[in-house]
Parts: structure tokens; sequence; C-alpha cells
């Protein structure tokens, strides 16, 4: 039996000097007789300076404490938020709680917790300079003495740590080696929804497999604690009363007995769920941010409507969590089709063509109207469509379907997929316009070429009638002229000299047939090729 007493007094001395809450044992005439390191950091002083000092000085800010300090068996228990003071004066705000308890001497005394709760904006009136430190219990020289020899002994009762432990604002809780509960507070008890530690404690036999949700996570926990001794803030899942899961961060310490082998677990959990969300609801508007400034930049970098689609679907399935991502246009027959799509094996056969998606779909086509709708497969699977219009300079270029687990939250989601569809809509009548000019270009060059080779063949058969007709007929006009004079000498001086000067003329008519017929159709183009006729331009105009 005394082994046992032992150890509760060991185990709830522990708490009282791990607790983060500020706990004080005072005296029934506010004399504080012992403190932990947490009212030490809260109150900003030193465990010597409190021990004997006068807690009436702590919470001169606020009267209610006072009453329940000198009142206490008129008032009872407390519990409130209440202003006190630092020893350097400045005020705080905090959750204060104070149950009566009995002191070694089986005196009635009063222990006190404080969990802070932020700074007061501005000091309260207390009719006491604030640059004084607090002044300590101001009893007779004895009395004060004596309260100090009586406050410098570690309270040996258990009832005094059994006060702390079950008033605590923090969970606290001992189990044993193999993971069964041997005493919890009431703080724990409300964090994983129970009435009572009674109740708690009776109803969880094994922590491992009714508290955590991962069973690895129970693992790598007896791991750390065996290789370190101390765990401190280990987070995981586990679950409450009614199997709500909550996150929890768990900071334990190793009991050893008497001979220094294992006797047990001891420590405190935090529920950190709301900061858990936080967290994800942070970290799922970065990614949003992200995908939305990454899909700007695709669609500010190409204009390949191909690419702009793959690349979008793929953005919205990852930052969504969609099951599918699909992006409709209509064809020039005005039927529907798919342009791009990503994750449409994850859906069940014909899941696109249930009427509800097909009347989403059609209305986001025809009346511009977003809607989600709710499907059902063959085997009761569910899930969650969206159907939003792709608009581009006020056209219906096409349709988003997104689905979804039947749990996705639908105003995010929605959020989201509007960002997105507003700029897919633009980029794709910018991608769809600039193909279509792309398309107008290579007619024109087309035509272009078209043009240049009847032009270029036009020149080759003009050159080639000139040269045929023209330039062979005044050829042989000036031979039959130099014929004609050899054969008939002409009687007359001014005779010869009009003769000379028609065979110039037709020399000069040969020459500009030739010059023309060069300038249409270089002969050493066809005869020699392109680089030859180059080479003979250039030196020629040289």
């Amino acid at each position: 039996m005394q082994h046992a007493l032992d150890n509760s007094f060991l185990s709830h001395q522990a708490f009282f000097k791990i607790a983060t809450e500020g706990m004080l044992l005072v005296s029934s005439d506010g004399v504080v007789l012992d403190a932990n390191p947490g009212a030490c950091r809260i109150l900003g002083a030193e465990r010597e300076e409190l021990i004997a000092s006068d807690f009436n000085l702590f919470a001169s800010s606020d009267p209610r404490l006072n009453l329940a300090l000198k009142e206490q068996q008129a008032v009872g228990e407390f519990r409130g938020k209440l202003h006190l003071l630092r020893w350097s004066g400045t005020p705080f705000l905090a959750d204060v709680s104070i149950a009566g308890c009995r002191t070694e001497a089986r005196k009635e005394g009063l222990a006190v917790i404080i969990h802070k709760i932020g700074e007061c904006e501005k000091p309260e009136e207390d009719g006491r300079n604030p640059e004084e430190k607090p002044l300590r219990y101001q009893g007779a020289p004895h009395a004060t003495q004596l309260h100090r020899e009586n406050g410098a002994k570690l309270y040996t009762s258990e009832q005094k740590y059994r006060e702390f432990f079950e008033n605590a604002v923090e969970a606290m809780f001992q189990s044993t080696p193999d993971g069964r509960l041997t005493m919890v507070n009431s703080a724990m008890a409300r964090v994983f929804g129970y009435e009572t530690p009674q109740e708690l404690i009776a109803s969880v036999s094994d922590v491992a497999s009714q508290l955590y949700v991962v069973p690895d996570s129970r693992e790598e926990f007896t791991h750390l604690i065996e290789q370190h001794g101390t765990i401190s803030g280990f987070e995981t899942r586990m679950c409450r009363k009614g199997g709500s899961v909550i996150w929890a961060s768990v900071n334990v310490r190793t009991l050893h007995d008497a001979d220094g082998k294992v006797a047990g677990y001891e420590g405190t959990v935090e529920d950190i769920t709301r900061r858990k969300q936080g967290e994800e609801a942070l970290r799922r508007n970065v990614d949003v941010l992200l995908a939305i400034i990454e899909t700007g930049r695709l669609l500010n970098s190409t204009l390949d409507t191909q690419e702009v689609g793959s690349r979008l679907v793929s953005t919205l399935r990852r930052v969504c969590g969609l099951t599918a991502a699909v992006i409709s246009v209509r064809n020039k027959r005005g039927k529907v089709r798919i342009w791009c799509a990503a994750g449409l094996k994850n859906l069940w056969e014909r899941a696109r063509f249930s009427p509800d998606a097909e009347t989403a779909r059609l209305e986001a086509l025809e009346n511009r109207v977003r809607r989600s709708f709710q499907l059902k497969g063959p085997e009761g699977e569910h899930l969650r469509g969206f159907c939003l219009p792709l608009l581009g300079k006020g056209q219906v270029v096409g349709v988003l379907e997104a689905y979804g687990p039947d749990t996705l939250e639908e105003s995010s989601t929605m959020e989201v997929l509007n960002s997105l569809a507003n700029q897919a809509g633009s980029a794709m009548e910018n991608a769809r316009l600039y193909e279509e000019l792309t398309e107008r270009e290579d007619k024109l060059t087309e035509l272009i070429g078209k043009l240049i080779s009847a032009q270029e063949e036009e020149r080759r058969r003009v050159a080639y009638e000139v040269h045929d007709g023209l330039a062979q007929m005044a050829v042989a006009a000036h031979q039959r002229l130099q014929t004609f004079a050899r054969r008939h000498p002409l009687s007359s001086q001014r005779a010869g000299e009009d003769l000379s000067r028609v065979l110039g003329l037709v020399q000069q008519t040969v020459e500009e047939a030739r010059r023309i017929i060069a300038n249409l159709r270089p002969t050493a183009l066809d005869d020699f090729g392109l680089e030859v006729a180059i080479h003979q331009q250039v030196e020629s105009l040289r």
C-alpha cells in the first residue's frame, strides 16, 4: 500500500512540475506555500520569490479573486477569467481555477491554477506605483518565517497534487506500458468526448487499437519513447467517442519503478484539430494560388489549344482533388465532343451521359448556367459533378466538366473552377483566333506561291515566244538584207547609207529581243541551273 501511495505521489508531483499552467498552493490567509515552473514563468518571478509572498497582491486588480481567497468557505470553488499582476506589476488576462485542499498540517488551503490568455491593453489602477515590485507578505516576522519554512518543503500529500491534476486545463493521462489508461483528468475526458474520466478509462481498454486512427502511428510512438524516454509534440490522428477524428499533439515521459523498469507512461494531450485544419486550408489556398499563377503563365505563353487544354485539366485535377476533368466543345455540325480530358478512366462507363450530366452540360453550353449534380454508379459509388461554361469574348467556346468525390466541398471547388474557367475561356478563344489566322496565312502563302509559279511560267512562255517568234524574224530579216546588199550593189552612196541604217535598226531589234528574253527567263537558268544563272547575273551587273 505504501509503495502504491509513493508512486501516486511521484506521478502527481511530476504533473505539478511539467504542467504548462501555473500551479500555486496558497494558505487560507493568502500566503504562497509552493509554485511550479509554469507559475514562475507566468508571474515572472523565481520560485524562491513567490514562496511566502502575499498572493493577494498578484490579484489586487480584480476584487473577485480577493473575495475567493479571503472568503473561500462562502464562495466555494471558483472558475473564471480574471486580471492578474506579474511580479513586475504589469497586468494580464488569465483563466483561473481555485479549489479547496488541505495542507501538510491538515489545515485548510487553496489550490490555484492559472492559464494565461493574453495581455491587457491598459493596466488597471490599483493604487500602487507600477514601478515598484509587489510587496511580500507583511505579517509578523515569526509568522513570515514559519510560512517560509513550511513553503520551502515540497508538499507530500497526494491530495495537494491531485487538486492540480484534476483542475488542470491541459489534458493529462497516465497509462500502463501495454496501453491501458490508469488515470486521466477531466480535460482529457473532454478532449475525447467523454463525460467523466471514469467513463474514458472504462471505455478505452487499449489505447493503440481504440484511440489511434493509424496503427503505424502507435508503433512509431512506441519506438520513439523506447529510444528517447520522452516525446514532445508527437502529432497523430486519434478517435473520439462516436467515431469522429481529431488531430492531437502528445507529450509523454516514461515512468520507472523502484527497480528501474518501465512502469508506465504519463503526459499531456492537446487537441490541435483547428490548427491542422488551418494549416490544410492555408496549404490548399497556396496550391490554388500557385495553380492559378501557373495556369496564367501557361495561357499567356502558348497559343497551342491542345497544350492549353491538357495542362488545364491536369492542373484542375491536382488542385481540386478531382476524379476526372473534361473540356467539351461543339464541332462544326453542332455536336458536343471531348476536346481534352484527364482521369476519364476513373469514371464508370457512361457516367458522363447520365440525364443529370447531360442536362447540366447542355445548360452550360446554351444558357451559360453553372450547374452541380450528383451521380450514383451501378455499384453504389457516388460522385459530385460540375459543369461550367467557358466564355471567350462574350461567346461560349466550350464547357468544363469536373467530377469528384461526393465529399468534395462545393463552395471552394466552384471558386477555383470559376477562376480557372475564366482564364481558360479567354485563352481558348485567343488560341482559336490564332489558329484561324495561321490557317489564313498558310492559305495566303499557298496562293502567293501559286501566283509566283504562274507568273514565272508566264514569263517563261513569253520569253520562248519572243525568242521563237520576234527574235527569229528579226535575225532572218537582218541576214536577208545583208544578202541583198551583197547581190545587188547600190547605185548611189545615199542608198548605201539608208541600207546601212536599216541593217543597224534590224540588228538593234535583235539585241533588244535578246535582252527582253534574258530579263523574262535567263537561258542560263534552264541550261545550267539557278546557281550559274545567279553568278552570271552578278557578273553582268558588276
